[in-house]
């Protein structure tokens, strides 16, 4: 795998898309970029079941600072755990939040089900990259600017 730069594209709805390796997992997993998400990774609980990442690794999320770009993330709901993902060639352990609705709260779900990324990352991972996008051309490219810390 080239430890050059992250290439992806733009879906019919717009949104800037990327294939993250998530070891253990036989495919890359396309995520959406979220500028606006202040940690590492996001994903829906079906999702982490799917990808056979490991449940709970700590307890429920405490801290009132996490949010997303359309707003703050419930977390009565939440909880972390850790999975590794191969981003610009090095193996990284990453938080991985898990958001477990509610069956009367379908609505959150549906929103990612009506689109093909299974996951969200944030400026957790994207603080060290340029990223461009152009939307004519329909691509998205992430530059490492600084060593992973």
């Amino acid at each position: 795998m080239s430890h050059g730069d992250i290439r992806g594209g733009i879906t019919d709805w717009g949104e800037p898309v990327i294939e993250l390796e998530v070891i253990g997992c036989d495919d890359p997993v396309l995520v959406l970029i979220d500028t606006g998400f202040n940690r590492e990774v996001f994903l829906l609980e079906a999702e982490r079941i799917a990808l056979g990442l490991a449940p709970k690794s700590s307890n429920y999320v405490r801290d009132s600072n996490v949010y997303v770009a359309d707003g703050k993330v419930p977390q009565e709901h939440t909880y972390e755990t850790v999975a590794k993902v191969r981003w610009f060639g090095a193996v990284l352990d990453v938080a991985v939040l898990v958001f477990n609705p509610p069956q009367s709260r379908g609505s959150q779900a549906s929103r990612q089900e009506k689109h093909d990324y299974r996951a969200v990352i944030g400026w957790g991972l994207l603080r060290q990259c340029v990223m461009t996008i152009d939307y004519p051309a329909k691509t998205v490219t992430l530059s490492r600017q600084a060593p992973l810390i």
